[in-house]
């Protein structure tokens, strides 16, 4: 749903014309706001309480999901900080970011996937199914192998002429492939 939302709105702006960084920004803001309502609205039962737990336990597993949440954006978002540090030369690291927008799809896809079954193989680990744990941590893995293929493949060959067409930077089918191989990667980590 918030991929649909940023992707629908980014789309709207761009179909009417009104595209601007600044409006942009709003629709990538917005969408996990509208994924929110429409996930609360559609499943009311999603939020009921649970077990009781330790202030302590959460707070230490709040800390790792921040620590977690944090250095996966900093990965995510370095390169076009490092290739302005590296001063490169004017509109590289434009270019960087736009071949980077389209080899990030499949992760945006995969942060749903995750969400969805994070929560199932934390109730297997903490029942002590292992069995079954690793059979589905097997799954995902070949999914993931899968999923990372297709998206290098992809993205070497399509990425050139999305990038140009919807972004109006030219990028390389190699530097495309190298990137969604790296999206690839970090899905596996």
């Amino acid at each position: 749903i918030e991929g649909i939302g940023r992707a629908g709105g980014a789309g709207l702006l761009w179909a009417t014309s009104t595209a601007t960084p600044a409006r942009l920004s709003w629709v990538i803001a917005a969408a996990p706001l509208l994924a929110a309502a429409v996930v609360l609205t559609a499943n009311r039962d999603c939020v009921r309480p649970g077990p009781p737990a330790r202030a302590k336990d959460l707070s230490a597993a709040l800390g790792w999901l921040l620590v977690g949440a944090l250095l996966t954006g900093l990965m995510i978002n370095i390169g076009p900080l490092a290739i302005r540090l590296l001063d490169a030369a004017e509109g590289e690291a434009g270019r960087f970011t736009s071949g980077l927008v389209i080899a990030r799809i499949p992760l945006f896809g995969f942060q749903a996937v995750l969400a969805a079954l994070l929560p199932s193989l934390a109730k297997l680990a903490a029942a002590g199914r292992i069995d079954e744990f690793r059979r589905r941590l097997q799954r995902l893995l070949v999914g993931l192998i899968v999923v990372g293929v297709v998206s290098v493949v992809g993205s070497a060959a399509a990425g050139p002429t999305l990038v140009d067409r919807l972004l109006n930077h030219q990028i390389g089918s190699r530097d495309m492939g190298i990137m969604a191989a790296v999206m690839a990667v970090m899905m596996l980590a």
